[in-house]
């Protein structure tokens, strides 16, 4: 018979496994982007765990996780090429039905915290893919930069020179 110690390691241990079942975010990578509907497919860059047996667990690669809607900040946008990264966070509830119409929803389906209810918030950066020369005292915007309407043709000069 159990004693409650081991009783106790046993709960935690299945409680344990349970939760690492569940993504609630990782850095992602965009692998392709739709502007018209701003839904990025994106491969998470952390792996996952699966049980091989009683005493191994192994590493495995996510799939592609697709349609995912962009969290641009405010009313900011800006290309997201294949490679850009970000954060993949996953919501608590189904986005499916939220997706499709917006506003207040009755999410229907009841998984909870799946990759495929997740948004991506671009511009996570680490190791060799940071931006340089990051001012401490400024707004800086990197890359070809037109402030406006969306049609705008004309870089914008916010300095001395191009």
């Amino acid at each position: 018979m159990s004693t409650s110690k081991e009783l106790s390691e046993l709960v935690s241990a299945a409680i344990e496994n349970r939760i690492r079942g569940y993504a609630f975010a990782v850095p992602a990578r965009v692998e392709a982007y739709d502007a018209a509907r701003q839904m990025v497919n994106v491969q998470p860059l952390l792996k996952g765990w699966r049980k091989v047996d009683e005493n191994t667990e192994s590493s495995i690669s996510f799939k592609i996780v697709s349609n995912v809607p962009v969290s641009f900040p405010g009313p900011i946008t800006f290309p997201l090429p294949v490679g850009t990264t970000g954060a993949l966070v996953v919501m608590d509830r189904s986005l499916e039905v939220w997706k499709s119409k917006g506003g207040e929803v009755d999410p229907i389906d009841k998984r909870i915290r799946n990759l495929n209810d997740a948004v991506f918030w671009p511009g996570v950066r680490v190791g060799p893919d940071v931006l340089p020369n990051v001012p401490t005292d400024a707004i800086t915007l990197h890359g070809n930069t037109r402030l406006g309407a969306h049609d705008a043709t004309e870089p914008a000069l916010l300095g001395n020179s191009f």
